[in-house]
């Protein structure tokens, strides 16, 4: 990996890789608490052998993107060292 440009804290390379990641979990925790439903031609996935399968073939695809933007050290390590009662349970609202 090279230097980052000006301004970047982390590279786009180690964002998608930790969005695929926390994404295909979240995945399978929400079939794993029923929280997914499949119809039509999709409901053999109701079977958790059947959907961890189905997402394997995701795990090692390094086709996902993930958008970033400029986003000032600071303001990230600020957000990254508050407390877990002080995250937010919702997104703060995008400042332009």
């Amino acid at each position: 990996m090279g230097r980052l440009p000006a301004g970047f804290f982390l590279s786009v390379r180690v964002l998608s890789r930790l969005f695929r990641r926390l994404f295909l979990e979240a995945l399978l925790r929400a079939h794993h608490d029923g929280q997914l439903r499949f119809f039509g031609e999709h409901t053999e996935l109701t079977d958790s052998g059947s959907f961890a399968q189905w997402l394997a073939p995701l795990r090692k695809d390094r086709g996902w993107s993930t958008p970033s933007a400029r986003l000032r050290a600071q303001a990230v390590l600020e957000y990254l060292s508050a407390t877990p009662t002080e995250w937010p349970s919702q997104p703060a609202p995008r400042r332009l």
